[in-house]
């Protein structure tokens, strides 16, 4: 039975993971959260933001690094606070990606306590803004299950070339697309060498780098795709770029 509500919580996770992201400027080697307006927190006794009173809930429901290097790991952490009148034991971590790692403090809160939760995630070269979600459920005093309680943590990885969209969606109204790469140093833009397609249904035009063309071909049967657009440098850690293309025919 647990490990069919694991499955289902997981992919609740993964949808909440796919949600929109707005991106910082701010670059730092360490990146550290930004703070902003936390959102109502999930409860057991759904009371105003403002009264906590029976809930049990996450300290920051959302942590922003903002703009960050290429293969960066941002780590910190959060609480799961218990503000209910009876002790909670924390049951399951949920994550939205194997990029994330989590660990929990002490499962068992008393009534008024909390544990903190450990958490990083990795860049892993990937560009353009992301979103993963850490979640944890709890079983309330009565064994009933609760949750999950998400904690979401926004960051963009960026280097000394990037891609503007770092991902495409073609459609057969819309077949075609374009991608810019962009760099502060002109020089990197030279070491641009060329682009090719991952799926022989999308034809990469790269005679006008750094702008890309992608477009749906006569070879393109599938109605829904998930593939990606592969650009080739020669800056050192750059030398692979990866566009998402989405097909949505």
């Amino acid at each position: 039975m647990k490990s069919l509500i694991a499955a289902a919580l997981t992919g609740a996770i993964v949808s909440l993971g796919s949600l929109g992201y707005w991106a910082l400027a701010r670059t730092s080697a360490s990146p550290a959260p930004q703070s902003v307006e936390e959102p109502a927190p999930v409860a057991i006794n759904p009371r105003t933001q403002a009264d906590r009173r029976g809930q049990v809930y996450i300290s920051e429901q959302i942590i922003n690094y903002g703009r960050i290097g290429l293969h960066d790991t941002p780590s910190g952490s959060f609480f799961v606070i218990n503000e209910s009148d009876r002790t909670i034991t924390l049951d399951q971590l949920v994550k939205s990606c194997g990029c994330t790692s989590a660990e929990l403090g002490k499962r068992e809160i008393p009534a008024g306590g909390r544990t903190e939760v450990k958490f990083s995630v990795r860049a892993s070269g990937l560009r353009g803004p992301r979103v993963e979600s850490i979640g944890v459920t709890f079983l309330n005093g009565e064994g009933e299950i609760c949750g999950p309680i998400v904690a979401k943590v926004f960051f963009s990885p960026a280097g000394l070339l990037d891609v503007d969209p770092s991902d495409v969606v073609l459609t057969k109204d819309n077949p075609r697309a374009t991608v810019t790469v962009r760099s502060e140093d002109p020089e990197a833009l030279k070491k641009v060498l060329r682009a090719e397609s991952r799926h022989p249904g999308i034809t990469v035009d790269g005679s006008r780098l750094p702008v890309v063309t992608l477009e749906l071909n006569d070879q393109m049967n599938e109605s829904v795709l998930n593939t990606e657009c592969s650009i080739y440098t020669t800056v050192i850690g750059e030398e692979f770029i990866r566009v998402g293309v989405r097909v949505r025919k």
